[in-house]
């Protein structure tokens, strides 16, 4: 048997594929199938030219099972939209659509009562419990949410900056930093330059690891932005807690993947510190690599078999992929 899973996000498209014993044998990567950006129909055309290729180099006619993780499926529409243009891709005897928020669950929780932080240049946060049931906060994009992301990060970096230079807040290196990247001699040049530029949400968030380096130097106010991002999503934690009812069930599964968990030592440090203070029942998983998401897929499908994932075999399965997704020299 074959199982593909596909990670879908807003700047590239993962694959990997694995037999009924969660042996990796195969690993591509494509562009954005975030249908939003992209169109409906390019998305189908890359989706299927990546199902074909994973095809191709596990040596198989068909696969069993693909889970299509994909970016901008938010509501019914959008999963309605998207199915009637993978009913087309061949070769495919059954497949499962969903957000990409749910590669990061499987691949966390193996399908057990869990919430995982997502936290790049977006932020959301999504939950299941016992019974099924899901949940969400976040994901209203950068100018209705996004709270704890790298965008978020970098917009209050530069309020602070701003804020210092006119002597309405604390000072901070923020103002030395941000003159230097924008190239002013004085912040009150910056707003000109800023708007001028038409920086998409990614150029800016980008600015969110430069205020990491800040606060690891003993920036103040540049290590507060960090901390209240990780409150940020503590918040979200406890929204879909809440309104998942996992406080009953005592016991459950947190874990996270993005840039900025991966980055930021100090988000992720203070995001544990405060989950584990609202529910110290739960079990706080790592970060997970953005290379290894697409493997949440095959566990949907492993374990509808009834394949047991545990976490030593997951290890061993995000090892082999790591090896696969190095040898090609494009680690995310």
């Amino acid at each position: 048997m074959l199982f593909i899973g596909i990670d879908g996000g807003g700047t590239n498209t993962a694959g990997v594929a694995c037999n009924e014993e969660g042996e990796i044998l195969a690993f591509s990567l494509a562009d954005s199938t975030n249908y939003h950006n992209v169109g409906l129909e390019n998305a189908f055309k890359i989706l299927e030219k990546l199902v074909i290729s994973l095809l191709s180099q596990s040596g198989f006619h068909e696969a069993d099972g693909v889970f299509y993780g994909l970016a901008g499926i938010d509501s019914k529409k959008d999963k309605e939209m998207m199915r009637s243009v993978l009913k087309r891709i061949p070769r495919v005897k059954e497949f499962t659509l969903g957000n990409d928020t749910e590669n990061v669950y499987y691949s966390t929780t193996f399908g057990k009562p869990g919430i995982v932080v997502i936290s790049g240049t977006g932020s959301n946060v999504f939950g299941r419990n016992a019974k099924g049931e899901e949940w969400r906060a976040g994901d209203h994009g950068h100018a209705l949410g996004d709270q704890g992301s790298a965008y978020y990060i970098a917009i209050e970096a530069l309020r602070a900056a701003m804020k210092s230079y006119d002597g309405r807040g604390e000072k901070t290196e923020l103002e030395r930093l941000f003159c230097s990247l924008y190239g002013v001699d004085n912040l009150g040049e910056l707003p000109g330059v800023f708007y001028s530029l038409k920086q998409d949400v990614s150029e800016i968030a980008s600015l969110a690891k430069h205020v990491d380096t800040l606060a690891q130097t003993g920036d103040a106010v540049s290590k507060r932005i960090l901390e209240n991002a990780a409150e940020e999503l503590v918040c979200g934690v406890k929204a879909v807690a809440r309104a998942l009812r996992l406080n009953e069930e005592r016991s459950f599964i947190v874990g996270g993947a993005g840039g900025v968990l991966l980055g930021s030592k100090i988000v992720w440090e203070n995001f544990k510190k405060r989950v584990v203070e609202e529910f110290p029942y739960a079990f706080i998983k790592g970060v997970l690599p953005s290379w290894a998401c697409s493997l949440g897929g095959v566990v949907y499908y492993l374990q509808k078999t009834g394949f047991e994932i545990t976490d030593s075999k997951f290890e061993k399965m995000k090892k082999a992929l790591y090896e696969v997704v190095n040898e090609k020299n494009v680690l995310l």
